[in-house]
């Protein structure tokens, strides 16, 4: 599943609804604090350009699929290549990510969506991905695989569940169960 690009990315990385409702400084009562400052810190120290805006409260996921998908035909049209291109998207981030890769329809943008697939999918089923896209979930989360959404999606997709037993509060904080197969994925290309 290889496929040539440089290690570092330019990431758009797109954080979880509690940092709308809260700020950077989230905390949830069951999950503790989303370290969202450490996540984009330890994307930088990979070498990775990252784009990160934290949401106004509220904000309408296609509305803000459409502002992405202009700011990566933006890079593109500066000259990056799309293949170096990785939007990361957690929870309601990735449900962002998602429609960005559906509205974008780029074969080569790279999006990995954490968190996501259920219920609200469940809701949009013609939704479908393009590009390369990696899906990552803890299985003690009710947010599961994203096999349907693949099933019925013409991109290239893998998948890494992982078992830590945090639920949805695995994806807070930059841990190694899945912070660093991401990062062999977006050096790599390599699911494993």
């Amino acid at each position: 599943m290889g496929c040539s690009h440089s290690e570092a990315a330019t990431v758009l990385y797109l954080h979880g609804k509690i940092i709308e409702d809260q700020g950077d400084n989230a905390v949830h009562p069951v999950y503790g604090t989303y370290e969202y400052g450490r996540i984009v810190a330890e994307l930088r120290n990979e070498g990775h350009t990252v784009i990160s805006d934290i949401r106004p409260a509220d904000t309408d996921r296609a509305e803000y699929a459409d502002f992405v998908v202009n700011e990566i035909e933006s890079l593109i049209g500066r000259g990056t290549a799309p293949e170096d291109i990785v939007v990361i998207g957690f929870s309601k981030g990735a449900q962002i990510a998602i429609l960005v890769s559906h509205k974008l329809a780029n074969d080569d943008v790279r999006f990995v969506i954490q968190a996501v697939c259920g219920s609200w999918l469940a809701g949009n089923k013609a939704l479908r991905l393009y590009g390369n896209v990696l899906s990552q979930y803890e299985t003690s989360d009710r947010a599961g695989s994203c096999e349907e959404l693949f099933e019925r999606s013409p991109a290239r997709t893998c998948e890494m569940p992982i078992s830590t037993g945090l639920k949805h509060g695995a994806f807070y904080r930059p841990i190694d169960e899945w912070f660093l197969p991401q990062q062999r994925w977006i050096a790599e290309g390599l699911c494993n």
